[in-house]
């Protein structure tokens, strides 16, 4: 793990990239979803073309890559250590995958560095379309900005949009801390003594606890656990304060007591589904118990190949693209999905789509990287 001392005053102003990273991928979701509703306007009919000459059949060893192809096992990276949301959401889909592609699909677990060890892999073997990675953005941006690694955000392509994932500020389930408010007045009494522990510095969790810091002048000690599990875990041994982290990946724990969730880190009205599942439905949006007008903290699980893969082997791309649409809309995994409370975090977004929310993100990440790193 990584000690971040934060260095607070109250004099300070509050950067706008603290907002603009955190939110502008939420901000492509809803575009996304609410997108289809809009009618194109009626066109003009077009007169007449002249006939075009028939296209070319395919060459034969084209149509054999697409239907042959792969004949062997795909190697699916995660960058985080076993049991974290990143590693939760590749293996859920592990098998199904291999079902649908005749091949093994094999986890790797490469945790390290803002998961950069994964993504460097991926960059040096995954041309051919062999390997593809389960990404959290924005950290993956981060990755490339903060370590010297070969890779940056035009190195890859979506294969698939897979989650969103709101944060929230949680502590241990028997802390005395049990609202926001006493987290604050905590924070106030001891400036640099509270610890929170994140699953990367170079994230949204990260950026979650530096608005707070900038919002009020305070100072909080940031652990970089270099992965959702332990972080979570270091919160439950009480090696820190309380945690920023994935509601999905606390809620679990929940149930059993090792966690309190004190508030939601989302505007109201993006909060509002969440309050649909039974043990979210008393969490409060943080804006609503601190008085504060922030955006919402949510992080993106995709998966990607390298952009290698999709502009030299784009048949092998498309079959990558369509298992993975198989799995997420096939009902079973969507069921299983629903068991784990996960099915709100669910993104319905093509590739295309989320490429043009990931660039727009990247502007944001590289400006706050400027200023933190």
């Amino acid at each position: 793990m990584r000690v971040r001392n934060a260095v607070g005053s109250s004099t300070r102003s509050k950067p706008t990239w603290l907002r603009g990273v955190a939110a502008v991928a939420t901000a492509g979701l809803l575009l996304a979803a609410c997108g289809g509703d809009e009618e194109e306007p009626a066109e003009e009919p077009a007169e007449e073309e002249p006939a075009e000459e028939p296209a070319e059949e395919p060459a034969e060893d084209e149509e054999a890559a697409a239907t042959d192809w792969p004949e062997e096992e795909i190697r699916f990276l995660v960058g985080s250590s076993e049991g974290g949301g990143l590693d939760t959401a590749a293996r859920l889909m592990q098998g199904p995958l291999s079902e649908r592609l005749g091949v093994d699909v094999v986890v790797e677990n490469l945790p390290g560095a803002q998961t950069s060890i994964a993504s460097q892999t991926a960059f040096q073997q995954g041309d051919d379309c062999s390997v593809i990675v389960m990404q959290n953005f924005p950290i993956y941006q981060f990755s490339y900005l903060v370590n010297e690694v070969d890779y940056t955000i035009d190195d890859v392509y979506p294969v698939a949009a897979v989650q969103q994932q709101p944060s929230v500020f949680v502590v241990p389930g028997d802390s005395e801390i049990d609202t926001m408010e006493d987290l604050l007045a905590a924070i106030e009494a001891d400036p640099g003594g509270v610890t929170a522990s994140v699953s990367s510095i170079a994230g949204t969790n990260a950026l979650g606890i530096m608005e707070m810091e900038e919002e009020f002048g305070v100072d909080v000690n940031i652990v970089d656990y270099d992965g959702g599990s332990p972080a979570r875990q270091a919160v439950i041994a009480g090696e820190v304060d309380f945690s920023h982290t994935s509601v999905f990946a606390a809620m679990p724990l929940l149930e059993g007591g090792e966690l309190k969730i004190l508030a939601a880190h989302q505007t109201p009205e993006e909060w509002a589904a969440f309050q649909e599942i039974e043990v979210l439905a008393d969490v409060p949006p943080v804006s609503e118990v601190l008085d504060v007008d922030w955006g919402s903290n949510t992080a993106t699980y995709g998966v990607t190949a390298n952009m290698a893969c999709y502009e030299d082997h784009p048949e092998r791309h498309q079959v990558l693209v369509d298992a993975f649409a198989d799995v997420l809309s096939d009902p079973d995994f969507n069921a299983q999905l629903e068991e784990l409370g996960l099915a709100e975090s669910v993104i319905d977004m093509t590739p295309e789509e989320y490429y043009d929310v990931l660039l727009e993100q990247t502007e944001a990440v590289e400006t706050a990287a400027e200023e933190m790193f």
